[in-house]
């Protein structure tokens, strides 16, 4: 059996990834956690050339997301990811964002599923993991998803089509691109005054080059910001925020 331990990369701030506060912005903090989580699926032999192989891909369904601050323009950090235990089509990893000092920026938990690149449906990833066996260390922080429900506004705030430049390698928008569709959504003093404490979004379509994408905005019983984007009568993402004032 082999031992499947917590993987890390080190990453550097650059100005490119930043927003207006020269922070880290949550698009370029999901392309991060995308790529160390394919390098270490790579590393363990079933990233994605080895599912190419199988006419297969990772997608990603479920992301649950809390910050206790974005680090800022310059900073040298860890990121430290670790698959945890499956439950039937669904393959969950955890990933933490550490700065220089130890301390935990971002605690992420990501449900992703195996796709057959033919037909789109997914697939039990039973034959990936025999023969591994996760370490203790492995559990970094399983943070729960909470199903999102609360009511939109009629009315779209804006709509977006997607174009060749949203596309990934699995040619469909690109979970990071989802982010900007969404908060887009979002005025300018909230996101300038404020920062991200809580964010869970949830795939449930894709999108394709093509398509046209209205952006809803609306709220839950607690307040929370709701975020989607619809295709029509089809919701392909859907998003809840907590926003607080920056303290500094």
């Amino acid at each position: 059996m082999i031992t499947i331990r917590p993987f890390e990369m080190a990453v550097h701030i650059n100005s490119y990834q930043t927003d207006s506060r020269a922070r880290l912005s949550l698009t370029c903090l999901f392309q991060l956690f995308q790529e160390v989580a394919y390098r270490h699926a790579e590393a363990m032999g079933w990233g994605w050339h080895a599912l190419m192989e199988k006419n297969q891909f990772w997608a990603l369904t479920r992301v649950a997301l809390e910050a206790e601050r974005m680090p800022l323009w310059n900073e040298d950090l860890i990121i430290r990811t670790a698959p945890g235990k499956g439950e039937g089509i669904i393959a969950p990893r955890d990933l933490l964002l550490i700065d220089g000092e130890g301390k935990v920026c971002v605690k992420c938990t990501t449900y992703w599923i195996i796709m057959d690149i033919t037909n789109r449906k997914p697939i039990l990833p039973e034959n990936f993991f025999e023969g591994f066996v996760l370490d203790e260390s492995c559990a970094l922080c399983g943070l729960p998803f909470k199903k999102i429900r609360g009511e939109f506004d009629g009315e779209p705030v804006h709509g977006r089509s997607v174009f060749y430049s949203a596309l990934d390698m699995n040619h469909h928008v690109n979970n990071s691109v989802y982010i900007n569709y969404l908060l887009d959504a979002l005025s300018r003093e909230e996101l300038q005054d404020n920062r991200i404490s809580s964010f869970q979004i949830v795939f449930q379509q894709e999108a394709v080059l093509g398509d046209r994408l209205n952006i809803y905005r609306g709220k839950d019983s607690s307040g929370a910001i709701l975020l989607k984007a619809a295709a029509g009568d089809t919701d392909v993402v859907t998003a809840r925020l907590l926003l607080e004032p920056y303290r500094e």
